[in-house]
C-alpha cells in the first residue's frame, strides 16, 4: 500500500509541473522549455501508468498482460530522451549523434524483451522485483538508459552552473546537479538491487542496497520539484546565505584584526560587538578591511623602528622573544602576500576565508 502511495505521489508531482510549465510554453517557444515540458507531460504519464491500479485497468481494457507496463516505460523513455535533448539544447548545442539511434535501440530491445519474456506472463503490477531473466533485462535496460540521461543532465547542470552570473538561476542548477546526481545513485543501486535479488535472493547486505535506495528516492524527489520553484523563494535562500556568507566573512576579518592587536595594542577598536555588527554587514566588513590595512602598516613600521633601535620607542614585548618575534614577522609576510596588486573585493576574499589564509601562510 506504501508503494501505491508512493507512486500515486509522484505522479501528481508531475502533473502539477505539467501544467506549472504549459503557461512557459505558451510565452516561449524555444526548444529547451518545450523539452522540458515535453519530459514532465510523459513522465506523468508513464509515472500513472506504473500506479497498481491504474496498471490493471489498463491490462483489463486492452486485454493484453504487461501491456500498461510496456506502455510506461516506453513513454518514460521518450521522457528521458527528452531531458537529454532538452540539456544539449539549453548550451546550444545541437543533439549528438548517438542519441536518436540509443533511443531507438533500447525501444526495440524492450519491444523484444516483452514479446519474447514477459507478453506471456500473468500480469504483474509490481516493477520492484522481477519474476524471471526477462523481468531482470527488462528492469536494467530502464535504469541504464535513464542513468545515461541523468548524466547529460548532470553534465548541462554543471557547467551552466559555473557559467551563471545571476545567484538565483545558479542556485537552481546547483539543485538540479544534486538531483541528478542522487538519480544516478538511484538508478545504480536499483539496478544492483535488481540483479541481485533475482540470482542472489540471500545475499547479506540486499537490505543495504534497498536503503540507499529508497533514500535516494526520497530525496530526488524533493529536490527536482524545488528547481520549478517560484524565484521569490530562491531569492528568500540566496539572501540567507548570502548574510551568512558575510556573517562568516565579518568573523574571519575580526580573527585577523584580533592576531595584529595582539602585537601592536594601539591598533583602535574600530567595530562595536560582533551581535550589533549583523546589522549592517557591509559597511562593517569595511570598517574591518581598514583597521587590517592600517594595522598592518603600523605593525610593519613598528618592527622596523625597533629593528633600527629608535631611542623615542620602547621595544616591543615581543621583538627580544624569538618565537614571537618569528610569529610577527610571518603574519606579516601572510598580510603582505594577501595585499599585494589586490582591490577591496580580493581583500574581502582573502582575508575573510580560511582557506585562503591558509594559502597565503604556506607561501
Amino acid at each position: 500500500m506504501t508503494a501505491v502511495i508512493f507512486d500515486i505521489l509522484i505522479a501528481i508531482v508531475g502533473w502539477i509541473f505539467t501544467i506549472h510549465k504549459i503557461h512557459a510554453v505558451r510565452l516561449r517557444h524555444d526548444r529547451p522549455v518545450f523539452c522540458t515540458w515535453l519530459f514532465a507531460s510523459l513522465f506523468a504519464i508513464g509515472t500513472t501508468l506504473r500506479i497498481t491500479y491504474v496498471h490493471a485497468a489498463v491490462d483489463a481494457l486492452l486485454s493484453v498482460p504487461n501491456i500498461a507496463w510496456l506502455l510506461s516505460y516506453t513513454i518514460l523513455y521518450v521522457a528521458m530522451y527528452a531531458v537529454a535533448s532538452g540539456c544539449y539544447a539549453m548550451v546550444q548545442s545541437k543533439d549528438p549523434w548517438w542519441l536518436k539511434p540509443s533511443l531507438a535501440t533500447v525501444l526495440s530491445v524492450l519491444v523484444i524483451i516483452y514479446l519474447v519474456g514477459i507478453a506471456n506472463t500473468p500480469s504483474h503490477p509490481d516493477y520492484s522485483i522481477p519474476r524471471n531473466v526477462p523481468d531482470v533485462f527488462f528492469m536494467n535496460f530502464f535504469y541504464a538508459y535513464l542513468a545515461l540521461a541523468l548524466r547529460v543532465a548532470l553534465a548541462t547542470a554543471t557547467y551552466l552552473s559555473r557559467h551563471e552570473k545571476n545567484p538565483r538561476q545558479r542556485f537552481r542548477w546547483k539543485l538540479l546537479a544534486s538531483a541528478c546526481w542522487v538519480g544516478v545513485i538511484f538508478c545504480f543501486s536499483r539496478t544492483a538491487f535488481v540483479t541481485l535479488t533475482y540470482f542472489y535472493p540471500n545475499l547479506p547486505g540486499l537490505h543495504i542496497i534497498g536503503l540507499v535506495e529508497s533514500v535516494s528516492i526520497i530525496v530526488s524527489a524533493l529536490l527536482w520539484p524545488l528547481y520549478a520553484v517560484s524565484n521569490r523563494i530562491y531569492a528568500v535562500s540566496n539572501s540567507v546565505s548570502t548574510f551568512v556568507a558575510k556573517a562568516t566573512t565579518l568573523r574571519n576579518l575580526n580573527l585577523v584584526r584580533a592576531r595584529i592587536k595582539r602585537f601592536y595594542p594601539k591598533l583602535k577598536k574600530s567595530t562595536p560587538a560582533y551581535w550589533r555588527c549583523l546589522l549592517d554587514l557591509d559597511f562593517r566588513i569595511y570598517q574591518t578591511v581598514i583597521s587590517i590595512l592600517d594595522g598592518h602598516v603600523s605593525l610593519k613600521r613598528y618592527l622596523l623602528l625597533a629593528e633600527e633601535g629608535a631611542d623615542d620607542l620602547p621595544i616591543p614585548f615581543w621583538y627580544c622573544d624569538s618565537q614571537l618575534n618569528a610569529e610577527v614577522r610571518h603574519l606579516l609576510r601572510m598580510l603582505d602576500k594577501a595585499l599585494h596588486d589586490a582591490t577591496y573585493e580580493d581583500l574581502v576574499e582573502s582575508l575573510g576565508n580560511r582557506k585562503n589564509l591558509r594559502a597565503h601562510s604556506q607561501s
